[in-house]
């Protein structure tokens, strides 16, 4: 979510109040904040499986992953994001998601 922040119209305060939570009081930057948390409890509430750890990749894997991300098959959905994605985000994301627990 960190890495989407400035990229589009669809901001995180957009979607964090889409997503509930409290905006009494709270400036658009502790709106942002509370988005990740929001996003996880959100996750967690439908039970959506949220790590990689029984599929045996690890962290070690996240240049091949960010290798199939960036493939040629991949790129329509790449193109679709807000935000531009090169390699090094890619390969960064990827670290992320294969070392979260």
């Amino acid at each position: 979510m960190r890495w989407r922040q400035d990229g589009g119209a669809l901001t995180p305060v957009v979607v964090a109040r889409a997503m509930g939570a409290p905006s009494d009081g709270k400036s658009d930057a502790e709106l942002a904040a509370s988005l990740a948390a929001h996003y996880d409890a959100f996750l967690r509430k439908v039970e959506l499986k949220i790590a990689l750890d029984d599929s045996g990749l690890t962290g070690a894997d996240a240049g091949r992953l960010a290798a199939l991300t960036l493939a040629p098959e991949n790129q329509p959905m790449c193109q679709a994001n807000a935000r531009a994605l090169d390699e090094a985000d890619a390969e960064r994301i990827a670290g992320t998601l294969l070392n979260a627990a």
